[in-house]
């Protein structure tokens, strides 16, 4: 092993790669890309970990590897790697700052079709395919979380089919919630054209999530090179909303769970939920009803009256 390839391997492992690390002695750098020694006798064929463990190798040296080498991580794709090694491993070879060079690679030796699901490589339409290059030949503009960068990938494909991979590849709760609802609502964040739009887009999402998709989009702008004159409005529009101190989330409703069930108004948490989801619905068209009096008068008008629960009435306080 050359010193280049085992200061890369050295990094590896600093930075979490637990798997053994013997196997690594038979790579070297060749002709700028990474290559198996020239040791005598047939080589003992890679197992799906240890492929995983190579491209990441060849993404920490930011080189391609050989022809040769890349037909025998083909053959050892062929088997799928379990759903958490595939989500531990791409994830670190996502990761700046050769992230780019680790996705490309995935995508020649036959790993893409294991994290997007059978099929969806292969039935890839051309401009998914072109996003996908483009992407490749961009990463690096991403931001450097991880998860921005699953994101962009999930993006590129057939949303249904992408939400069924992302919970296949089962992600922490926190990171497939983001994932699922990048994948739900990112296209629609380009149409939000008034306030109205812009506080019930973010109502629903919740502000954490919103956030996290609205730095997707201004990814995508950079890595496609996409006019979107819409990120300036959107900044404008949450800026005055935080001035003036209006409503935008259920945390910021003037009551909760709590007032509700103190005041008898609902007799569980469920109950509770579907009522405060209603006034924040009201609270979104008039801002200056959110009145822990007015809001309570209005839940129990809602308990003894359920319909209104389905109607949202915006002129409901005299």
């Amino acid at each position: 092993m050359d010193k280049k390839t085992a200061e890369a391997v050295r990094r590896m492992v600093e930075n979490g790669y637990a798997r053994e690390t013997d196997g690594f002695e038979a790579f070297s750098l060749r002709d700028g890309c990474l290559a198996r020694g020239s040791a005598a006798g047939a080589p003992v064929p890679l197992n799906t970990a240890f492929a995983l463990g190579v491209i990441r190798l060849a993404a920490t040296l930011d080189c391609d590897v050989s022809k040769e080498l890349k037909k025998e991580l083909r053959t050892a794709f062929g088997a799928a790697p379990a759903k958490s090694l595939l989500r531990e491993e791409m994830t670190a070879i996502l990761a700046p700052p050769h992230g780019a060079r680790g996705l490309k690679i995935a995508a020649e030796t036959g790993l893409l079709p294991h994290i997007l699901g059978a099929g969806v490589w292969e039935s890839a339409r051309g401009v998914e395919r072109e996003e996908f290059m483009t992407l490749v030949e961009n990463l690096e503009l991403a931001r450097p979380e991880t998860a921005y960068r699953w994101a962009l990938l999930f993006r590129r494909f057939d949303r249904k089919r992408m939400e069924a991979a992302v919970m296949a590849l089962r992600f922490d709760a926190d990171t497939e919630r983001k994932l699922l609802k990048t994948l739900r609502y990112a296209d629609k964040i380009y149409f939000l054209n008034t306030k109205l739009e812009f506080k019930r887009f973010v109502n629903r999402c919740g502000f954490d999530d919103y956030y996290f998709i609205d730095r997707v989009a201004r990814q995508e702008k950079k890595i496609f090179d996409r006019r979107d004159l819409k990120i300036e409005n959107r900044l404008y529009i949450l800026e005055e909303i935080k001035a003036k101190g209006e409503p935008l989330t259920r945390d910021d409703l003037a009551v909760g769970e709590a007032d509700l069930l103190e005041g008898g108004i609902c007799a569980s948490g469920e109950e509770c939920a579907r009522i405060l989801s209603s006034l924040m619905d009201l609270v979104i068209v008039k801002p200056r009803n959110n009145r822990r009096d007015l809001l309570l008068e209005e839940a129990a008008r809602i308990k003894k009256n359920p319909l209104r629960l389905l109607t949202n009435k915006v002129n409901w306080i005299k």
